[in-house]
């Protein structure tokens, strides 16, 4: 037997999405998003949220108000998501997505929920809001699968070209790069990452995306351009983060072409030579990518069963600040052949 919601929680759901100002401008009825306060987003997986409290959190969507009204019992949660995940994307999409900005997992427990298929029902869930959260995480989720779907990933696209709060962006853009690819996603993130007014966080994800996404010299420029924009001090190394961010690629890099590749290697000899003798641990990563696009064995890295450094605990970290110096010997000896195409 298949329980249906009562009429009322229907009604409720409809009148939510109908009120939504984020459903409206995705549906062009409004031409900018509702001002809504920000909110830091996580990465992590929300399934297996546990909380001890409640944390403070921006005022929550119409959509999350209703979800998380008290007297709802796991059956209407239930009800709700069911009927949710049959309502049209381009009204229901808008909501979830306010919806998960205004509550979201501060972090995740290891085991996850007793029932992924329902999180709401976990009992270690931390209240009625929580439980709102999960459902809209859920409904989402079940919307942008299978991958890449055409409507799904038209509503994301919409909400990004209107978007202006930084985590939201963010946000939109992992999902655009894991499972809500749209042909003119293209257009919008190159827009994004060449947008000096744009947050450099923001920038640096479009510019990641788009060498994941579409051919990777079409837009490697534009990745270099931004990277170079981040600071490479001895106290901030960012720009070694962001290479290793936008150029963690796989065997796509093996495409780059040979200008291409070049620039590539240029920067991030110069990013890896910046750092201070002192610090030379944290180029490791860096020296490791740079050595897998130039299909170097190991990347640089010396012999991890050399006695010279095995400790108690693992590896020592001479073994680190070696893999640096290794490639910055390397570039010494090779640094004319990364040098630019004359013209």
């Amino acid at each position: 037997m298949h329980y249906h919601a009562p009429a009322t929680l229907r009604r409720a759901v409809i009148i939510a999405l109908a009120l939504s100002p984020a459903a409206a401008y995705v549906s062009g009825q409004q031409t900018q998003p509702a001002t809504q306060p920000s909110a830091v987003w996580t990465t992590q997986p929300v399934d297996g949220v546990v909380w001890p409290h409640d944390p403070p959190q921006p005022e929550p969507s119409p959509l999350l108000k209703d979800w998380s009204r008290p007297g709802l019992s796991d059956d209407d949660r239930d009800a709700i998501v069911r009927h949710a995940i049959e309502q049209p994307f381009d009204i229901m999409g808008p909501q979830l997505f306010e919806a998960m900005l205004s509550y979201r997992p501060l972090f995740a427990s290891c085991t996850g929920p007793p029932d992924p298929t329902r999180p709401w029902r976990d009992p270690k869930a931390a209240g009625p809001a929580h439980q709102a959260y999960l459902m809209a995480w859920h409904v989402w989720g079940q919307r942008l699968s299978p991958r890449d779907q055409p409507d799904a990933s038209r509503v994301v696209l919409a909400l990004l070209e209107r978007e202006t709060r930084q985590d939201a962006r963010l946000r939109l853009i992992g999902e655009m790069e894991i499972r809500a690819w749209h042909p003119d996603a293209e257009r919008v993130l190159a827009a994004l990452a060449n947008d000096p007014e744009a947050a450099l966080t923001v920038r640096t994800a479009a510019a990641r995306t788009l060498l994941r996404k579409t051919p990777i010299n079409t837009h490697l420029a534009t990745a270099l351009q931004v990277i170079a924009l981040h600071s490479q001090t001895p106290s901030d190394y960012l720009r070694s983060r962001a290479f290793n961010d936008v150029f963690n690629q796989g065997n796509r890099l093996f495409k780059l072409s040979p200008a291409n590749k070049r620039a590539t290697l240029r920067l991030g000899f110069k990013t890896l030579a910046a750092l201070q003798e002192d610090d030379y641990e944290r180029g490791y990563h860096l020296a490791r990518q740079l050595g897998f696009i130039i299909k170097r064995k190991n990347g640089f890295a010396p012999d991890q069963d050399d006695p010279e450094y095995r400790g108690e605990r693992g590896l020592k970290p001479g073994f680190f600040a070696d893999t640096t110096r290794n490639a910055l010997r390397y570039y010494a000896e090779h640094r004319d052949t990364f040098a630019p195409d004359e013209k």
